[in-house]
């Protein structure tokens, strides 16, 4: 009886070895470069675009120590189910094919697996809100004078919420009023500390405080910082208010950037 255990695992291990030696000399004679270039593919994603890119039959395998579901897959149904997530857009599925095998199990990267990895993520969306704590502030405003006499304008926004802002500076007199905008900008931010930048020409300043200014009277910037819209889509389930979406800062101007020129 032992006999026939051990012709039974001996069997075993040459089907294995073949299996082996096949999957190697399938790598290197056919699939090394096309696999080479779709793994480089897919980690230099670009959405959709990159995934049609990709052969069908160029495929991943042997993945022993991969989750059980994820040993063998196709690099472009992996591509398409990774951006399908990405943009929540379950409809991508449809091209994504589970690549099967007689000894590892690919059904993590299926058209099943996909479908249900879109409806959890967006789930996970419809649970989460904006939370007002994550919303950039203005902080740290820096005004500082260039040679040109221009103004440059710096600032670090405060905060996590990946989304598109709109940031805006404007000048006020010594009264508070508003005599006009200096800069509109839309701008991405993500959870990085990336200083925001502004250049303000000197003549654009003079000429909206023509007739106002004179010696000693000091000028003011006002800069908002607003949350248009997070990459995510909670912002319109969040029910934030005005002062949540939005901060405001100021800063004087230097005196030398509107007084008159006869001023001591």
């Amino acid at each position: 009886m032992f006999a026939y255990i051990a012709k039974g695992i001996a069997a075993l291990m040459v089907l294995l070895a073949l299996f082996v030696a096949y999957s190697v000399a399938d790598y290197l004679l056919f699939q090394k470069p096309s696999y080479e270039d779709a793994l480089d593919k897919i980690n230099h994603l670009h959405g959709v675009e990159t995934c049609q890119s990709i052969p069908s039959t160029t495929y991943e395998t042997f993945l022993l120590f991969n989750p059980s579901n994820l040993q063998t897959y196709y690099f472009r149904s992996d591509c398409f189910q990774l951006v399908a997530v990405q943009t929540r857009d379950e409809n991508l599925c449809d091209q994504v094919n589970e690549r099967k095998s007689i000894f590892f199990d690919g059904s993590g990267v299926s058209a099943t697996a996909c479908r249900k990895a879109v409806a959890e993520v967006r789930n996970k969306d419809f649970a989460e809100r904006v939370r007002p704590e994550s919303v950039h502030k203005i902080e740290g405003i820096k005004v500082d004078s260039a040679p040109s006499g221009d103004i440059e304008v710096r600032f670090v926004p405060a905060g996590t919420l990946w989304g598109t802002y709109r940031f805006t500076i404007s000048l006020i007199d010594p009264s508070g009023a508003d005599l006009g905008m200096l800069n509109d900008l839309e701008t991405h931010l993500s959870d990085r500390r990336d200083p925001l930048f502004a250049s303000l020409q000197r003549r654009k300043i003079q000429a909206l405080t023509a007739g106002r200014n004179g010696c000693g009277k000091v000028f003011a910037l006002r800069i908002d910082l607003k949350l248009l819209r997070d990459d995510h889509g909670q912002l319109q389930r969040s029910n934030l208010s005005a002062d949540q979406l939005e901060s405001m800062g100021t800063q004087s101007l230097p005196l030398k950037t509107t007084q008159p020129a006869d001023c001591p």
